[in-house]
C-alpha cells in the first residue's frame, strides 16, 4: 500500500457514516500556459509601437516563492517578446508582503531562465525593515 492510499483510507475512516457528497471537477484546465501568456502580451501591447517603448526605465513587481504565480514563465516570455527590454528593466521587486525573505536559490527559481540577466536587479521586499519604507501620509 502506497502512502497516498494510506492517507485516503484514514480520511475515509473518519468520514465513514457521515452524509457527504464528493464533487468531481470535470472542467478542463486553463490550457497551454505558453499560449496564454503570448496571447496576453499580444492582447495588451498589440504592436511594436507599444507602451513599453515610452519608458527609459521599467520596474517589474513579482510575487514571492509562497505564491504559485509562474513568474519565471511570464518573465521568459517578456524577454523574448520585447528584445532588449532587459536593458530598460531597472529593478525587479519581489513582493513578499509579510512573508519571510527568500534564499538565492528560491529567487533563482522564481526568475527562471531570466535570472541570467535580471538577478542583479532584484530587490526583495522586507516588511520588517522600516528603513525600506517611505511614509506618504
Amino acid at each position: 500500500m502506497d502512502e497516498d492510499s494510506s492517507v485516503i483510507d484514514e480520511i475515509l475512516k473518519v468520514l465513514d457514516g457521515r452524509n457527504i457528497t464528493i464533487l468531481e471537477n470535470d472542467r478542463e484546465g486553463p490550457g497551454d500556459p505558453d499560449a496564454i501568456i503570448d496571447s496576453s502580451f499580444d492582447d495588451h501591447f498589440g504592436t511594436e509601437d507599444n507602451t513599453l517603448n515610452c519608458y527609459s526605465r521599467i520596474g517589474i513587481i513579482i510575487n514571492d516563492i509562497d505564491r504559485p504565480t509562474p513568474s519565471y514563465l511570464i518573465l521568459d516570455h517578456l524577454l523574448k517578446k520585447f528584445p532588449g527590454i532587459e536593458q530598460k528593466i531597472s529593478r525587479v521587486h519581489i513582493a513578499t508582503g509579510t512573508h519571510r525573505g527568500m534564499s538565492k536559490t528560491e529567487t533563482g527559481k522564481i526568475l527562471g531562465n531570466s535570472s541570467k540577466v535580471l538577478i542583479d536587479k532584484v530587490h526583495v521586499h522586507d516588511a520588517l525593515n522600516l528603513d525600506q519604507h517611505v511614509n506618504i501620509g
